[in-house]
């Protein structure tokens, strides 16, 4: 039985942490490097120097320092597990998501911005119809990703209608995204069968999948270049 009543503030989130403490969560913690990492593979496959804020590449920067931005927030988040350290991990997350979508529906899909526009405020008005009527920790907290789970398999499905060659990409890229979601749901239920709990499979299996959601970004920034 964990027993958090002489560390207030602290947030018992995942089944890894059974005492307070920046060693606590050994596994969540290194692992949350790995979104550091892909970051960097991406730096390297992109070769692009001097375009940071040009129309040709300021979006692809942005989602480099948002990615390690939620690798920097992981960290944080699971060395002191502070409400202002969940803060430093969501935001990130929030950002990457969204300017993620506006860049593929802009690079990859070629939207006008009417559809763009539109698009976009879909994708804030399934947030709310999905997110709204749940508690905050349902599902572990995995409900926050379920709008992002539906929004990409949407993309995958056109993509495939479009005979697009990123369709098989992003098909696994979706199929991963769903497992890393259900373990992540599974974390606090795992514990007594496996105390480690799931979530740092989450990160291993998302710094994957936003490698392979970004890489097509980079191609296409380095050919633009």
């Amino acid at each position: 039985m964990k027993d958090f009543s002489t560390t207030p503030g602290m947030i018992d989130a995942y089944c890894e942490r059974t005492a307070d403490g920046l060693w606590a969560e050994p596994f969540n913690l290194i692992t949350s490097i790995a979104f550091i990492v892909a970051a960097a593979l991406l730096f390297k496959r992109s070769r692009v120097s001097g375009k940071i804020f040009s129309s040709e590449s300021w979006d692809f920067w942005l989602l480099l320092i948002c990615l390690t931005a939620v690798g920097i927030g992981s960290l944080l988040w699971h060395s002191f597990a502070r409400e202002w350290a969940h803060q430093a991990d969501l935001i990130p997350i929030t950002l990457l998501i969204n300017v993620f979508l506006l860049s593929f529906f802009v690079r990859i899909a070629g939207l006008p911005l009417w559809q763009l526009v539109g698009l976009f405020i879909g994708f804030q008005a399934l947030n709310v119809w999905i997110i709204a009527p749940f508690p905050a920790d349902f599902l572990n907290g995995s409900i926050f990703y379920i709008p992002v789970v539906i929004t990409l398999w949407g993309v995958v499905l056109w993509l495939f209608w479009q005979q697009h060659p990123l369709k098989h990409a992003y098909f696994l890229a979706s199929i991963l995204f769903t497992l890393s979601v259900i373990l992540r749901s599974l974390d606090q239920v795992s514990c007594e069968v496996f105390p480690l709990g799931t979530h740092f499979i989450w990160h291993l299996i998302n710094a994957v999948v936003l490698y392979l959601l970004l890489r097509p970004l980079a191609r296409h920034i380095r050919s633009s270049s």
